[in-house]
């Protein structure tokens, strides 16, 4: 059945794979989960990484617009909230570089992010 939608032109992996990107990404979700979402769905993973990496100027807009809803751009007072955040962030799908880059930038640097 996939095959025949494939040959038909039905079924486009390489479009279904960036309009899923968008549409997760545009909720808040970054690469990690997505990519693990989309390998899950049995899409190849080199049109995975190579989706993922189209992205890769836009992960930390995404990361920051995230982190501005839920926190207000507070990285939080002491270990133990910066914890639950990083954890909270960590289960949306940004790895641990982007959300160490998002909090460092904080508030006072307020990255460019159109809302």
């Amino acid at each position: 059945m996939l095959e025949q939608l494939q040959s038909t032109g039905l079924l486009n992996a390489v479009r279904f794979t960036e309009q899923y990107v968008e549409a997760r990404a545009a909720k808040g979700f970054g690469p990690v989960r997505i990519g693990a979402e989309l390998l899950e769905r049995g899409i190849d993973r080199g049109l995975v990484d190579e989706m993922l990496d189209r992205w890769s100027s836009d992960w930390q807009v995404v990361l920051y617009k995230v982190w501005r809803k839920k926190y207000s751009g507070d990285p939080g007072r002491d270990f133990r909230e910066r914890e639950k955040r990083t954890r909270y962030l960590v289960q949306r799908g940004f790895t641990a570089e982007q959300i160490r880059a998002c909090m460092a930038a904080g508030d006072t640097e307020g990255m460019q992010v159109g809302t």
